[in-house]
């Protein structure tokens, strides 16, 4: 486990130096995204590779929809064990117009960066508010804990 954790830890600190050190602090903080102008300043010698930003953005993106798919499979079997009376089918063709949807969403980078606030504050309250109704419905509900 600890070197499960070590190994991005050890890749985004690399990276996050890299970048300080090619751009500086004031620079990098500015950039949308950091990386990627770090993948266009790569110049390899011999000129084998001309662009390697593009491989960074096929492995980027390649990246990215598998963790979409990570957590569309977590949310399927997440639902699929509490409704048990709906198959797991019905709950992908149920989320993907609405993940579609929510997708489209931003027409720019400022819209994103919004949507993404809001999902962020939205998140925030669900993870304080759902624990906290929680337990007081479990108050009222005169559930005791193992004794």
């Amino acid at each position: 486990m600890a070197l499960g954790l070590f190994i991005p830890v050890a890749l985004y600190l690399t990276i996050y130096i890299f970048v300080i050190g090619v751009f500086s602090a004031e620079v990098a903080k500015n950039l949308t995204y950091p990386t990627i102008d770090l993948a266009k300043e790569v110049e390899i010698p011999g000129g084998f590779f001309e662009r390697v930003e593009s491989i960074f953005f096929a492995i980027w993106i390649m990246t990215i929809f598998d963790t979409c798919m990570m957590w569309l499979d977590i949310t399927i079997l997440n639902l699929a064990s509490m409704f048990r009376n709906v198959k797991k089918m019905v709950w992908i063709l149920l989320l993907s117009p609405i993940i579609y949807f929510v997708a489209m969403l931003p027409q720019n980078l400022v819209d994103f960066f919004t949507f993404a606030d809001y999902v962020t504050y939205f998140g925030m309250i669900i993870v304080y508010l759902c624990p906290i109704l929680l337990l007081l419905l479990a108050i009222i509900r005169g559930v005791r804990g193992h004794e």
